[in-house]
Parts: C-alpha cells; sequence; structure tokens
C-alpha cells in the first residue's frame, strides 16, 4: 500500500512539474486578423450647374486594425482594380482611409504582416454607387449630360 501512495505522490509531483508545459504555444507565427471596416457602401456624388462640375464627392471608407490581438508590422487594403494598394507602418495609427473614385463593384483585400514577417488577409466586398445632380438654368436648349455607366474598375455595375 505505502509503495502505491509514493507512487501516487510522485505522479502527482511529475504532473504538476509538466503542468506549466501546457502554457507555452506552439506558434507558427500565424495570427487572426480583425478589422472594423466603416461601410461597406458608398455612393459617389457629381453636382453640375449649367454642364460644369461644380462638385464631386468620392466616398471614403475606413478600415480599423486596432483589434488585432497582434504586433502588427505592416497594414494594407487592395482595390484590386489595378491601382497600388494602400500600405501604411504600424509606427502611428492602425487605421487606413481608401478613397473610391469610381462607381463599381470592389472586391477588397485587407492584410496585415506582423513582425516575424507573417501575412494575414481578407477579402470583402464594397459597393460604390454614382449619383449625379444636375442643375441648367436655360432649359429652352438643355447641355447633353454624357454618362458612362460602365464602371472604370471593370467590374459589375453596382444597381
Amino acid at each position: 500500500m505505502r509503495g502505491r501512495l509514493e507512487s501516487c505522490v510522485l505522479v502527482i509531483i511529475l504532473c504538476c512539474a509538466l503542468s506549466g508545459c501546457a502554457f507555452f504555444e506552439d506558434s507558427n507565427g500565424s495570427f487572426e486578423l480583425d478589422v472594423s471596416i466603416s461601410a461597406n457602401t458608398g455612393t459617389i456624388v457629381e453636382s453640375y450647374y449649367d454642364g460644369n462640375l461644380e462638385s464631386n464627392k468620392k466616398v471614403t471608407i475606413s478600415f480599423d486594425f486596432s483589434k488585432t490581438a497582434a504586433d502588427l508590422r505592416l497594414i494594407g487594403v487592395d482595390k484590386n482594380d489595378g491601382s497600388d494598394p494602400i500600405e501604411e507602418p504600424t509606427e502611428e495609427d492602425l487605421i487606413l482611409d481608401l478613397e473610391f473614385q469610381t462607381h463599381g463593384n470592389y472586391s477588397v483585400s485587407v492584410y496585415a504582416v506582423n513582425f516575424d514577417g507573417f501575412r494575414e488577409s481578407f477579402t470583402t466586398q464594397i459597393t460604390v454607387d454614382l449619383r449625379i445632380n444636375w442643375v441648367e438654368n436655360s432649359t429652352s436648349n438643355p447641355i447633353p449630360l454624357e454618362l458612362n455607366p460602365i464602371p472604370k474598375n471593370g467590374g459589375e455595375h453596382p444597381k
């Protein structure tokens, strides 16, 4: 009986001594990317007066990487429309603003790189519509409005 008791105590002591090993992570460097997006839709508003463009309100969408529980070295967003991606080192801010100047449906890649060099990303859909406000004083001889409904990003029409 005493031998079994000593064996049980020895097993308990070994288990307690080795239990600290359960707290070590076998990390491959990957991390979970948690990004808040201010909106997934927007509308560009072009205002014309007597045929002249008076104002052009573009769509700006913010991507907030601050909820990602990892030490990030670089954050980025790519519209995948042929334009250059927006990338920033994380020295100052963890928010990127992406401006859309043309209407269309965009498949946007959101990504970050941690200090170990591992990159995590995901893709989200952004829809940008176009509204034209046209005011003309002389309606007896109206100016023609040239409108190209085909999105310049080569994607599908929004609405």
